[in-house]
């Protein structure tokens, strides 16, 4: 990653650490707006670094907007660290305009309205004209003493973002009919164009990223007029959550961290105008099941249950060889809040969602319950855009009510 100039380091302690040993820090200014970072973060602006992939599981300050068509890996599932990406408010993609701390100066920002269940969150400075996107990792101290360190200069741009769109109203979208066919998921939403591009590819079905705490990609492109459009055109979407993974979760408190993500992720869907009966899939990625079973289980449950509760349909993408036998070991306890959906990750190649490619029995999620994950990490072209993608096989109904627990 390459990285850019920035001013020479600034003196005293860097704000916001919390600790007595504060690194030493750097001014940073972008259209006329200054804050004091860690002198070890690279600063990279993206007007210069075009197809940068934005990405907040490093200690990074990115400058601008970032491209409607980023070179991102298929699949990144990591925990975000410290980050910030600015740009100017103008053109930049908010995914919850009723979710942005609105600021003057972006001097007055709080740890307590930075955090939140995805360790990220927006703020529009509007005496710079600016919106910053802070990630952070544990708590949002760091991030939050940048934030209040800035200075707004004599070149700053005013600008404010929008007011709020009834983004909540647009709901009465639908996510597709009945699907079954090829279907691909990617690290960041692509662009509508690269979309439109894709529209002559076998693939119909589309995997988005759209929260968690380990969502590690930037999404400029994702808003709500993005869903409805892709919707209009054909595709069906498969929202996913990736948050904790088995080995970060709690041993006693993993069915309230599994509702938890649930309350987080249908919030998302509403931002985005996903309606209630759709499907929602929560990331697990592969564990061990000899140390993990119990917990990843009461995860899903709680998962399960508070998505029903909200009126939506609950799915997990989990691997082959460990949670999709796990889950099938309970697929009539009713100790557990069943999924509505299991989606098998199995690179075996073959496009189908029969019982041995799902590692599942064949009395288990039949009838338009069920997607495979069959390779991944390959790139494909269609029109002008590359993406790198997994692909899948998806036989999953359109949006509808959730089976009662």
């Amino acid at each position: 990653m390459a990285t850019a100039s920035f001013c020479a380091p600034a003196t005293g302690a860097f704000a916001g650490t919390g600790t007595d040993a504060s690194p030493d820090v750097a001014q940073v200014t972008y259209r006329g707006y200054t804050v004091d970072v860690p002198e070890s973060w690279p600063i990279v602006r993206l007007e210069e670094e075009a197809g940068t992939c934005v990405r907040f599981d490093e200690h990074v300050v990115y400058l601008g907007h970032p491209s409607a068509q980023q070179n991102c890996p298929a699949h990144l599932v990591e925990e975000k660290q410290d980050a910030l990406l600015v740009e100017p408010v103008e053109g930049a993609g908010v995914q919850d305009p009723a979710a942005v701390i609105r600021s003057q100066a972006g001097s007055d920002i709080t740890d307590e309205q930075l955090t939140n269940g995805n360790q990220q969150a927006q703020v529009s400075v509007a005496e710079a004209g600016l919106m910053i996107t802070a990630t952070y990792a544990g708590d949002p101290s760091v991030v939050g003493g940048v934030l209040r360190s800035a200075r707004i200069g004599d070149d700053a741009r005013p600008g404010t973002l929008p007011q709020e769109k009834a983004a909540r109203a647009l709901a009465t979208a639908s996510v597709g009919d009945d699907y079954n066919g090829k279907g691909f998921d990617t690290c960041t939403a692509p662009s509508s164009g690269a979309m439109s591009d894709w529209s002559a590819s076998p693939y119909h079905a589309v995997g988005v990223y759209i929260a968690g705490n380990r969502r590690a990609c930037a999404q400029p492109n994702l808003t709500a007029s993005w869903v409805q459009r892709q919707e209009a055109a054909g595709w069906h979407l498969m929202p996913i959550h990736v948050g904790e993974q088995a080995a970060t979760m709690s041993a006693t408190e993993s069915k309230s961290q599994g509702r938890a993500a649930a309350e987080d992720t249908v919030d998302a869907a509403k931002a985005l105008g996903i309606p209630a009966g759709s499907v929602l899939y929560s990331d697990i990625e592969h564990y061990a099941s000899s140390s993990y079973r119990g917990r990843v289980l009461n995860y899903l449950s709680g998962w399960s249950q508070q998505l029903h509760k909200e009126g939506f349909r609950s799915g997990a993408y989990v691997a082959a060889d460990g949670g999709a036998p796990d889950l099938a070991s309970v697929y009539g306890n009713t100790a557990y809040d069943r999924l509505d959906v299991v989606w098998t990750a199995n690179w075996n190649g073959a496009a189908n969602v029969s019982d041995a490619s799902m590692a599942l029995p064949s009395s288990a999620w039949q009838g338009a319950h069920r997607a495979h994950q069959y390779a991944g990490n390959v790139t494909e072209t269609y029109g002008d855009t590359k993406i790198q993608i997994d692909r899948n096989y998806v036989d999953v109904a359109g949006a509808s009510a959730p089976e009662a627990p």
